[in-house]
């Protein structure tokens, strides 16, 4: 499912974000990270 909210407030009010929170994409994961990044790059051959 794709939630397109207007603000950070209704975002906040899905079912989704009370029920798992935050969804990082790639690169805001990596950068959060980035240990953790670089293992899962070497493990699944990313670059």
């Amino acid at each position: 499912m794709i939630i397109l909210a207007i603000s950070v407030e209704d975002a906040k009010a899905t079912t989704n974000y009370q029920e798992h929170g935050v969804l990082y994409n790639w690169d805001g994961a990596m950068e959060a990270c980035p240990m953790v990044g670089a293992f899962l790059q070497m493990k699944n051959g990313i670059s």
